[in-house]
Protein backbone atom coordinates (compact mmCIF):
# COMPACT_ATOMS: atom_id res chain seq x y z
CA UNK A 1 0.00 0.00 0.00
CA UNK A 2 1.03 3.33 -0.81
CA UNK A 3 0.75 6.42 0.57
CA UNK A 4 -0.68 9.51 -0.69
CA UNK A 5 2.89 11.44 -0.91
CA UNK A 6 4.24 8.15 -3.20
CA UNK A 7 3.95 7.75 -7.09
CA UNK A 8 1.13 6.04 -8.10
CA UNK A 9 -0.83 6.27 -4.94
CA UNK A 10 -4.65 4.73 -5.86
CA UNK A 11 -7.19 6.72 -4.37
CA UNK A 12 -9.81 3.16 -5.03
CA UNK A 13 -6.67 0.72 -3.50
CA UNK A 14 -8.84 -0.99 -1.47
CA UNK A 15 -11.85 -1.57 -4.11
CA UNK A 16 -9.31 -1.85 -7.35
CA UNK A 17 -9.26 -5.45 -7.49
CA UNK A 18 -12.98 -5.52 -7.35
CA UNK A 19 -13.23 -3.08 -9.78
CA UNK A 20 -11.08 -4.48 -12.19
CA UNK A 21 -12.83 -7.80 -12.08
CA UNK A 22 -16.75 -6.28 -13.08
CA UNK A 23 -14.62 -4.41 -15.98
CA UNK A 24 -12.82 -7.77 -17.14
CA UNK A 25 -16.21 -9.60 -17.05
CA UNK A 26 -18.10 -6.74 -18.65
CA UNK A 27 -15.50 -7.10 -21.82
CA UNK A 28 -16.16 -10.55 -22.11
CA UNK A 29 -19.83 -9.58 -23.16
CA UNK A 30 -19.92 -8.87 -27.19
CA UNK A 31 -20.43 -4.92 -27.70
CA UNK A 32 -23.31 -3.38 -29.57
CA UNK A 33 -22.33 -1.62 -32.82
CA UNK A 34 -23.60 1.83 -31.29
CA UNK A 35 -21.81 3.02 -28.05
CA UNK A 36 -21.38 6.48 -26.36
CA UNK A 37 -19.34 7.58 -23.70
CA UNK A 38 -20.97 9.48 -21.22
CA UNK A 39 -20.42 10.89 -17.20
CA UNK A 40 -22.44 9.36 -14.80
CA UNK A 41 -23.25 10.08 -11.27
CA UNK A 42 -23.69 7.57 -8.00
CA UNK A 43 -25.77 9.47 -5.91
CA UNK A 44 -23.87 9.58 -2.39
CA UNK A 45 -23.59 12.07 0.06
CA UNK A 46 -21.26 10.72 2.62
CA UNK A 47 -17.69 11.72 3.50
CA UNK A 48 -15.38 11.11 0.89
CA UNK A 49 -12.54 12.33 -0.95
CA UNK A 50 -13.95 11.10 -4.88
CA UNK A 51 -17.58 12.70 -3.56
CA UNK A 52 -18.47 15.62 -6.34
CA UNK A 53 -21.00 18.52 -6.79
CA UNK A 54 -22.13 18.81 -10.67
CA UNK A 55 -24.34 21.32 -10.41
CA UNK A 56 -26.69 20.32 -13.68
CA UNK A 57 -26.99 16.53 -12.42
CA UNK A 58 -30.31 15.48 -11.45
CA UNK A 59 -28.21 14.20 -8.63
CA UNK A 60 -26.41 16.88 -7.81
CA UNK A 61 -23.80 15.58 -4.99
CA UNK A 62 -21.51 11.76 -5.77
CA UNK A 63 -18.97 9.83 -7.32
CA UNK A 64 -18.85 10.59 -10.59
CA UNK A 65 -17.50 7.82 -13.27
CA UNK A 66 -17.05 7.78 -17.33
CA UNK A 67 -18.97 4.94 -18.94
CA UNK A 68 -18.94 3.64 -22.15
CA UNK A 69 -22.39 2.11 -23.01
CA UNK A 70 -24.39 0.57 -25.65
CA UNK A 71 -27.64 1.92 -26.97
CA UNK A 72 -29.72 -0.77 -25.13
CA UNK A 73 -27.64 1.24 -21.90
CA UNK A 74 -26.09 -1.40 -21.00
CA UNK A 75 -22.40 -0.47 -19.69
CA UNK A 76 -19.37 -1.96 -21.50
CA UNK A 77 -17.09 -0.12 -19.68
CA UNK A 78 -16.16 2.37 -17.28
CA UNK A 79 -13.87 4.47 -15.01
CA UNK A 80 -13.89 5.58 -11.90
CA UNK A 81 -12.94 9.87 -11.72
CA UNK A 82 -10.08 10.57 -9.25
CA UNK A 83 -9.40 13.41 -10.14
CA UNK A 84 -5.87 14.33 -12.51
CA UNK A 85 -4.72 9.99 -11.90
CA UNK A 86 -7.87 9.03 -13.20
CA UNK A 87 -5.58 8.59 -16.54
CA UNK A 88 -2.36 7.58 -16.31
CA UNK A 89 -0.33 8.41 -19.95
CA UNK A 90 -1.98 12.06 -20.90
CA UNK A 91 -2.02 13.55 -24.02
CA UNK A 92 -2.63 16.49 -25.86
CA UNK A 93 -6.50 15.92 -26.17
CA UNK A 94 -7.46 16.69 -21.98
CA UNK A 95 -8.98 14.28 -19.65
CA UNK A 96 -12.30 14.07 -21.98
CA UNK A 97 -10.52 12.86 -24.76
CA UNK A 98 -8.26 10.32 -22.93
CA UNK A 99 -11.17 9.15 -21.23
CA UNK A 100 -13.07 8.65 -24.55
CA UNK A 101 -9.65 7.15 -26.44
CA UNK A 102 -9.29 4.48 -22.95
CA UNK A 103 -12.70 3.52 -22.78
CA UNK A 104 -13.22 3.97 -27.23
CA UNK A 105 -15.52 6.69 -28.99
CA UNK A 106 -18.16 9.20 -27.69
CA UNK A 107 -18.72 13.05 -27.95
CA UNK A 108 -15.84 15.40 -26.40
CA UNK A 109 -16.52 19.20 -25.41
CA UNK A 110 -14.30 21.44 -27.35
CA UNK A 111 -12.81 22.75 -24.43
CA UNK A 112 -11.27 19.76 -22.88
CA UNK A 113 -8.94 19.70 -26.43
CA UNK A 114 -6.42 21.94 -26.33
CA UNK A 115 -4.20 22.69 -29.30
CA UNK A 116 -6.80 20.95 -31.61
CA UNK A 117 -8.26 23.84 -34.03
CA UNK A 118 -11.60 23.93 -35.73
CA UNK A 119 -13.22 26.42 -38.34
CA UNK A 120 -15.44 28.43 -36.48
CA UNK A 121 -19.26 27.55 -35.68
CA UNK A 122 -20.65 30.30 -37.78
CA UNK A 123 -18.86 28.92 -41.00
CA UNK A 124 -20.34 25.69 -40.16
CA UNK A 125 -23.34 27.03 -39.83
CA UNK A 126 -23.34 28.57 -43.35
CA UNK A 127 -22.11 25.57 -45.23
CA UNK A 128 -25.60 24.53 -43.22
CA UNK A 129 -26.77 21.09 -41.64
CA UNK A 130 -24.21 18.00 -41.79
CA UNK A 131 -21.08 19.93 -42.53
CA UNK A 132 -18.63 19.08 -40.37
CA UNK A 133 -14.05 19.78 -40.28
CA UNK A 134 -12.15 16.82 -38.94
CA UNK A 135 -8.53 16.48 -37.56
CA UNK A 136 -6.40 13.53 -37.01
CA UNK A 137 -3.52 12.09 -35.13
CA UNK A 138 -1.97 9.26 -37.80
CA UNK A 139 0.67 8.20 -35.06
CA UNK A 140 -2.13 6.85 -32.72
CA UNK A 141 -5.35 6.56 -35.44
CA UNK A 142 -7.30 9.05 -33.60
CA UNK A 143 -10.21 10.88 -35.37
CA UNK A 144 -12.15 13.75 -34.62
CA UNK A 145 -14.63 15.10 -35.87
CA UNK A 146 -16.88 18.65 -35.40
CA UNK A 147 -20.26 17.95 -37.02
CA UNK A 148 -22.83 20.61 -37.43
CA UNK A 149 -26.17 19.60 -37.06
CA UNK A 150 -28.45 21.99 -35.03
CA UNK A 151 -25.57 22.88 -33.50
CA UNK A 152 -22.00 21.97 -33.72
CA UNK A 153 -20.86 18.10 -32.14
CA UNK A 154 -17.30 16.94 -31.42
CA UNK A 155 -16.74 13.27 -31.83
CA UNK A 156 -13.60 11.60 -31.01
CA UNK A 157 -12.78 7.79 -32.26
CA UNK A 158 -10.02 5.62 -32.81
CA UNK A 159 -12.65 2.64 -34.53
CA UNK A 160 -14.10 4.64 -37.26
CA UNK A 161 -13.46 7.74 -39.44
CA UNK A 162 -15.17 9.77 -41.56
CA UNK A 163 -15.91 7.43 -44.29
CA UNK A 164 -17.95 6.63 -45.87
CA UNK A 165 -20.05 9.84 -46.50
CA UNK A 166 -24.08 9.48 -47.32
CA UNK A 167 -26.68 11.92 -47.44
CA UNK A 168 -29.97 10.75 -45.15
CA UNK A 169 -33.72 12.28 -45.27
CA UNK A 170 -34.70 13.69 -41.89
Amino acid sequence: MKTRDQEGYDKLFKVRSFLDDVRSNFSKIEPEEFNSVDEIMISFKGRNSLKQYVKNKPHKWGIEMFARAGSSGFVYDFEVYVGKDTIKNESTLGISGDIVVWLSIGTVRVARMPGCEFISDKELKLRGRGSFDYKMDTNRNIIVAKWYDNKPVHVASYYKGIEPLERVKR
